[in-house]
């Protein structure tokens, strides 16, 4: 059981950021130079849902930054010795409760353009919400990329995926998953 402590890799578990339906989301620091902060996300909770084959789907499509700019950096990626799948990326903070309106135009204009560049990739995020969207380095970001399906094999075969209150009734009925779905 990993907590506050704990070594994994070359990363330091300095406390619990939180955890979804694919795993938890540790704050951790390198345990050498540059000794970078990062936020480990582990497939293993009292909340992990997803397979470990939905986690390693995540797990390679941050390790590849598709998104580059638009998602946060990957330092690491590998499995504990009890072969447990995790990834080390950039930590990001959450957006502020208010924004100023040139702000929120920002994170906005930032959250469309990552998801256009997602989108001509041929990715659907499937779970577009605040919660998803931090700040790293003051520039807004997509985190969370658990729910990621390519669109091709998603309009052929829509499914259930996402946060229940944030999905639009099509998604929820699968009947339809395609781009409309992220926006």
């Amino acid at each position: 059981m990993i907590g506050t402590g704990s070594v994994i890799g070359a990363w330091a578990v300095l406390g619990y950021l939180g955890d979804g339906c694919s795993g938890t989301v540790w704050r951790v620091r390198e345990t050498a130079a540059p000794f970078r902060l990062g936020a480990l996300k582990i497939h293993d909770g009292p909340k992990t849902t997803a397979t470990a084959e939905d986690f390693r789907r995540e797990r390679n499509f941050v390790v590849r930054q598709p998104l580059a700019g638009f998602m946060p950096e990957c330092y690491a990626s590998g499995e504990t010795d009890g072969g447990t799948p995790y990834f080390v990326m950039q930590l990001a903070d959450k957006l502020p409760r208010k924004l100023a309106r040139r702000d929120l135009k920002r994170v906005i204009d930032r959250t469309a353009a990552a998801l256009q560049r997602l989108h001509r990739l041929g990715w659907l995020h499937c779970d577009v919400k605040r919660e998803n969207i931090g700040l790293a380095d003051g520039t807004a970001v997509l985190l969370d990329f658990g729910s990621v399906r390519e669109t091709a094999a998603a309009k052929a075969r829509p499914e259930r995926v996402g946060t229940w209150l944030n999905m639009a009734p099509e998604v929820r009925d699968e009947v339809l998953l395609d781009e409309r779905a992220d926006v």
